[in-house]
């Protein structure tokens, strides 16, 4: 879950148990965290206007920062038809679709 004091707290589904707190990514409110259906990855979206991708797999470490929006970032959502794909919809307006990838970080196509 992320919350409103910048911080993403990752927890075992079955016992509530805390796993982990990640911290110092964003900087203002995170408003939206999505998690890949197949790769060991969450996209996480917020008022820093950006979006960050986090590996469970290398210890919750980002390995991606996507940047291209100008206002906050409100929701995410990966494509169930190609989940190599993800879009992303902000107050500036826009709607963003971009490349799942670690090496990527610009948009391929505005809305």
């Amino acid at each position: 879950m992320g919350s409103d004091d910048t911080k993403i707290r990752v927890y075992n589904y079955n016992t509530s148990e805390k796993l982990k707190t990640i911290s110092g990514e964003h900087t203002d409110f995170i408003r939206h965290l999505v998690v890949h259906p197949t790769m060991p990855y969450i996209l996480s979206c917020g008022d820093d206007d950006r979006i960050i991708m986090f590996d469970w797999d290398k210890n919750w470490s980002r390995v991606n920062s996507y940047d291209d929006h100008e206002h906050y970032v409100m929701q995410l959502c990966i494509n169930p038809k190609d989940i190599n794909m993800f879009a992303s919809a902000s107050l500036d307006r826009t709607v963003k679709i971009w490349s799942i990838s670690t090496a990527k970080s610009s948009a391929n196509f505005s809305l």
